[in-house]
């Protein structure tokens, strides 16, 4: 734990700096993240970071987004380059689904493969909440509308047999929750990133929090309706007073881009991260995964691979 704690603090002071100032000739991308309080607005920062102190050709500038409908909406617009989403949503955005019916990011492509989100409800220990069940007639923090997240604790609370009209849904970010369960404004919340996690890491310091265990049974129906939501479990030890590892859903996260963007700049960027990827970790220790040799980096992606990418692997051999 104080690992993770002295990489909070970091990262909050990185995301203070996310860019150096631009060279002459350096072309400036926009890479649209989760909130502050989220994982992914961290390695987007650690990502600017590294390319802005190595580059003279390109730099990063990171944008917090609301979520992955705000992310694939700003990429279809032209105003974001680069984004981080779950493969859910990264596929119903390019196939015109869900709020991009209609209106498919077709100019979405896949790129590095990055972690593994983790799906948690939590309820600080006094509020006598240990299932979902328990959650009926509750006031949840539910994530903010469309997305991956608040789709899981949706798909969660059915699957245990409850609906969105049996919970007081507070759709908020994640440093909106913790704020109201400190509060008392909340009763229980949804926490959704890599560990650690920011917000979660909050929770727990401030709060001595319950995870509320799924059962197999709604792991069973969560998986079966859903291909890109898989079982995992977050270690014990995680989290200030998580003394025991908790079942929990969760779900790849994929690095997209827009297809406008060169090849000469993927290949760019790669070799950068790739040949500083030290530092990355150094950073921030769930950089670890940033390799060539990731295997979600390899798998077959849910959309297609940018062009530029796709040469790359293949001239590095990996593909």
């Amino acid at each position: 734990m104080d690992k993770s704690r002295a990489w909070c603090l970091a990262a909050v002071f990185l995301g203070a700096a996310i860019s150096v100032g631009p060279v002459a000739a350096a072309e400036t991308f926009i890479m649209a993240t989760g909130s502050t309080g989220g994982t992914s607005y961290f390695v987007g920062s650690a990502i600017a970071q590294v390319v802005n102190k190595h580059s003279d050709e390109v730099q990063i500038e990171v944008l917090p987004a609301g979520g992955t409908t705000e992310t694939s909406g700003l990429i279809l617009r032209g105003k974001a380059h680069f984004g981080l989403l779950t493969p859910s949503a990264a596929s119903d955005a390019y196939n015109g689904k869900g709020p991009f019916d209609g209106h498919p990011v077709t100019n979405m492509r896949a790129l590095w493969g990055g972690y593994y989100n983790y799906h948690s409800f939590i309820a600080p220990r006094d509020r006598s909440i240990a299932s979902i069940e328990d959650l009926k007639g509750k006031r949840v923090g539910l994530c903010p509308t469309g997305t991956t997240c608040s789709r899981i604790a949706i798909a969660t609370l059915e699957a245990a047999g409850l609906s969105v009209d049996d919970v007081d849904g507070q759709y908020l970010s994640f440093s909106e929750q913790v704020a109201a369960l400190a509060d008392n404004k909340l009763d229980a919340a949804v926490m959704f990133g890599g560990v650690p996690g920011a917000a979660l890491l909050n929770a727990t310091s401030q709060m001595d929090i319950a995870f509320l265990p799924l059962t197999d049974e709604v792991q069973t129906t969560i998986n079966a309706g859903n291909e890109h939501f898989l079982k995992v479990e977050l270690p014990a030890g995680t989290y200030r007073g998580q003394d025991d590892a908790v079942t929990s859903i969760g779900t790849e996260v994929l690095f997209v881009g827009a297809s406008e963007v060169s090849r000469e700049v993927i290949e760019e960027i790669s070799e950068v991260l790739y040949a500083n990827s030290g530092e990355l970790v150094a950073t921030m220790p769930l950089m670890q995964f940033f390799t060539p040799d990731n295997p979600l980096t390899l798998q077959e992606p849910a959309i297609p691979r940018h062009e530029g990418f796709e040469a790359y692997l293949k001239d590095s051999g990996k593909l």
